[in-house]
C-alpha cells in the first residue's frame, strides 16, 4: 500500500494512492490542523488515518510533504508557517519509531516529483499559490533542492493601506517580498487592513461568509456576529482567519471597490511572479497547485494575460495549466517514497 500526507499549517491531507490510475487519490481523509498546538496531537490524528486505511509497518510506505523547512535525515519539521505547533514538528519520527518506512520532503519538491512523475518525462516547474507562495521544480527525473519562491519586488507603491504587507519568510515578516502580495493569506491581510482603515463596514459580504463559516466549524460556544467586529475583545478573532476564501467568495457575488482594489493587485503580482519564473526556469511548462487557483478565472486567466502581454521577447511565456490531478504534493511524497523503497511490500 501506498500513503501520501500532506501535512499544513491549516490542514492536513492523508490518502492512498494507487499509480496505475489516472486519477491517482483512491482514498483520502482531510483534518484542520490550525487549531492544534501539540505534536501528540498530530500523531493521534495521522494514526486515525492509517488506521481507516488498514494500513500497517508490513503492508506500506509513507511519503510525506511538510510546508516550510525540514530535516529530511530526521524526519521533522523545523518551521512551518501558520501552524502554532511549537517545532521541531515530528509526527514522522514517531511513525518510523513504530516500524513505518516513512520519507519526508518540501511540499513543493514533492509536488514537483508527482508532476514530473506523473507526466512521463520526468520535468516540471509548479508553483503554489495557497495560504503562502513557494516553488518545486525537477530535471530529468531529479528535484532541484532550493526553495524559490521568495524573490522580492517593488511592490510598496501599490498597497492603498497603511497597514504594510508582511509575509511567511522565516526571521523577516515585515519583507515586502512577492508572498506578500499573492497569497491567500495577503488578501487577508489586505482586506483587514482597509477595514481598520474605515474602508470596510462589519457586515460586509466577507465578513458575513468568514463569520458563517467560522460557526459551521465552531463545535461548542456562542455563535459569532458581525456585531463582534466592533468589540475590540472579539475583533481580532475574526480577522485573524481573513484569507482569500472570504474576499472572493464576496467579490464572485457582489464585487466592490475595496475586493477588485485586492484582486487587482494580485493579478499583478502573480503575473510578475510567472514572468521571474521563466527568466529563473526557462521555457519549461508551468503548473500552479494551491488553493488560489480555485479563483482561476477571475485572477490567473488575467495574471497569465497579463504576463504573456508584459515578458520578455525572448522567452516567451510557456504554457501555464493549472495542476490536473488532485493533492499533488501528497500524490508527489507518496510516489517519492515508492521510489525510495523500490515499492511497497
Amino acid at each position: 500500500m501506498l500513503i501520501g500526507m500532506d501535512f499544513g499549517g491549516t490542514k492536513k491531507v492523508d490518502g492512498v494512492i494507487a499509480t496505475t490510475s489516472q486519477q491517482p487519490l483512491v482514498k483520502s481523509r482531510r483534518y484542520k490542523t490550525k487549531n492544534m498546538t501539540s505534536n501528540t496531537q498530530l500523531l493521534e490524528v495521522t494514526r486515525q488515518s492509517l488506521r481507516e486505511f488498514d494500513a500497517t509497518p508490513a503492508n506500506c510506505v509513507i511519503g510525506i510533504s511538510a510546508a516550510g523547512a525540514i530535516d529530511a535525515n530526521a524526519l521533522c519539521i523545523l518551521h512551518s508557517p501558520n501552524t502554532k505547533i511549537p517545532p521541531p514538528i515530528d509526527f514522522a519520527t514517531q511513525l518510523q519509531r513504530d516500524g513505518y518506512r516513512v520519507v519526508m520532503g518540501n511540499d513543493l519538491a514533492m509536488a514537483a516529483y508527482g508532476v514530473g512523475k506523473l507526466s512521463g518525462n520526468g520535468n516540471a516547474v509548479v508553483i503554489t499559490f495557497s495560504s503562502g507562495m513557494n516553488t518545486g521544480v525537477m530535471v530529468n527525473g531529479h528535484i532541484l533542492e532550493t526553495e524559490t519562491g521568495h524573490t522580492e519586488y517593488p511592490y510598496s507603491q501599490d498597497w492603498p493601506w497603511t497597514t504594510p504587507p508582511t509575509c511567511n519568510c522565516p526571521g523577516n515578516p515585515r519583507k515586502k517580498c512577492v508572498e506578500s502580495f499573492v497569497s491567500g493569506n495577503a488578501a487577508g491581510r489586505m482586506f483587514r487592513a482597509a477595514f481598520l482603515d474605515g474602508q470596510v463596514r462589519n457586515d460586509h459580504l466577507a465578513f458575513q461568509h468568514l463569520i458563517k463559516k467560522m460557526n459551521d466549524e465552531q463545535a461548542t460556544g456562542t455563535p459569532f456576529t458581525t456585531e463582534d467586529l466592533l468589540r475590540p475583545d472579539q475583533r481580532d478573532k475574526i480577522l485573524d482567519q481573513l484569507a482569500s476564501e472570504s474576499v472572493y467568495s464576496a467579490h464572485t457575488q457582489t464585487p466592490d471597490d475595496i475586493t477588485e482594489q485586492i484582486r487587482s493587485i494580485q493579478e499583478h503580482a502573480i503575473a510578475h511572479a510567472l514572468k521571474d519564473a521563466v527568466l529563473h526556469f526557462g521555457r519549461q511548462k508551468i503548473t500552479l497547485i494551491g488553493g488560489m487557483t480555485h479563483w482561476w478565472n477571475i485572477l490567473f486567466v488575467p495574471a497569465i494575460d497579463r504576463a504573456q502581454r508584459e515578458g520578455s521577447t525572448i522567452l516567451k511565456i510557456p504554457i501555464i495549466e493549472k495542476c490536473p490531478y488532485p493533492e499533488p504534493c501528497l500524490v508527489g511524497a507518496a510516489l517519492y517514497a515508492q521510489d525510495k523503497f523500490n515499492g511497497p511490500r
